[in-house]
């Protein structure tokens, strides 16, 4: 099958924005990550990823309705994850990711960004292996 005929499988996850919540993130990421046929080092890497960018996103004085999205696509051996905090007047830009996370983020995943809405995104692909 090639990638273009694979369907993208999306979960979404709505908390409280919280740097407790990570834990719930970090979860969910493995267990993605697992299903999409990531080694035990990838999904690591995958959960360390995921980690920054709520760290980063729940960084900020929140109110009681603040709130967390994380949105996991899932498309073959990889996964894409956009996370979004609401309720929080302060606009997210890559200033906002310290010297250390930026480090984190460039040795684990393939790719982190910051679009222009805000949306914090982590890119992880597992390694191509013989039969795939």
């Amino acid at each position: 099958m090639s990638a273009n005929s694979e369907s993208v499988k999306v979960v979404e996850l709505d908390l409280p924005l919280a740097h407790r919540h990570a834990s719930t993130v970090r979860v969910v990421a493995a267990s993605l990550g697992a299903d999409a046929g990531l080694t035990v080092d990838e999904i690591e890497d995958l959960r360390l990823g995921v980690n920054e960018a709520v760290s980063v996103l729940a960084d900020v004085d929140a109110t009681s309705g603040s709130r967390l999205h994380v949105r996991f696509e899932i498309l073959g051996h990889g996964m894409t994850v956009i996370a979004r905090r609401s309720g929080v007047e302060q606009a997210l830009s890559l200033d906002d990711i310290d010297g250390l996370a930026a480090r984190i983020l460039r040795a684990v995943v393939d790719e982190f960004r910051v679009d222009d809405d805000g949306a914090f995104v982590v890119v992880k692909t597992a390694l191509a292996r013989d039969g795939d």
